[in-house]
């Protein structure tokens, strides 16, 4: 059994709406500069195969792992192939532990690496789902303040079944652009097996697709002659998320808790 937590996240709460009296409905309020505030209790329909669950589910399931669930500052990475949002999320974690912030990064395309396809062709979208799932609480019991993830989204109902995944995420979605002429030669540097040109092939058009969904909070350039620290860096200013007073420092801070 993992320890109880009941850690609330810095300058939240949670409180009833509607009347309820179980708390079924809930509105999370952020008392920050960044004011926001968003109904999470209705119950959530069946999209592309994969359940989302309902607030009141999603609560029990955190009981029965002995967890009170809570706010949890959640970063989505998005682009195409070669954009250079894995590299980025690593960075960005990199850069939370100096500042002192326990995370979590997780490269969610490890989380699916089974072929042929089990799902029919939306690359492993629901087995992702699932193990997010699973592995979550283990990083929540350890103290985890932060969680980034990185992986090409391809539709709404993705992003749905990953936040029912990780039931208390506040996630925001960052759109990770580069040209199509650093992209190709990043993938041509990077992949040295059968798959180069597939993607080789793929990666221009997917980047353009995804910039059209439109479905990210912000954009970040990540064009040739950029580094991966100042690309990071630009991340976290835009989420307002703490920074290492010295970023090029070679003393690591010690992680909070």
């Amino acid at each position: 059994m993992v320890p109880h937590l009941s850690i609330l996240a810095a300058r939240s709460e949670w409180r009833p709406q509607g009347g309820t009296s179980d708390g079924s409905a809930l509105v999370h309020r952020d008392p920050g500069t960044r004011q926001s505030e968003r109904s999470v209790g209705a119950p959530r329909s069946r999209r592309g195969g994969t359940v989302c669950l309902s607030e009141r589910a999603k609560r029990q399931r955190w009981a029965d792992y002995g967890l009170t669930m809570q706010v949890m500052p959640t970063l989505l990475l998005t682009g195409g192939p070669g954009s250079g949002k894995t590299a980025i999320a690593k960075e960005i974690g990199e850069l939370l532990r100096r500042a002192g912030v326990r995370y979590a990064v997780v490269d969610l395309d490890a989380l699916g690496e089974v072929g042929p396809p089990v799902d029919g062709g939306t690359f492993n979208s629901p087995l992702i789902a699932q193990n997010l799932a699973a592995m979550w609480p283990n990083y929540r019991a350890h103290g985890v303040d932060r969680l980034v993830l990185a992986r090409v989204i391809g539709g709404a109902e993705e992003i749905a079944a990953l936040r029912s995944a990780v039931p208390e995420a506040d996630m925001r979605i960052g759109l990770i652009l580069a040209p199509a002429g650093a992209v190709i030669e990043r993938l041509r540097a990077r992949e040295t097996g059968v798959k180069r040109d597939f993607l080789v092939r793929i990666a221009p058009g997917l980047g353009d697709h995804l910039n059209r969904l439109g479905l990210e909070d912000f954009s970040v350039d990540n064009g040739a002659g950029r580094s991966v620290t100042s690309v990071a860096l630009e991340v976290l200013d835009k989420l307002g998320w703490p920074v290492p007073f010295s970023p090029m420092s070679e003393e690591p801070q010690p992680a909070g808790t």
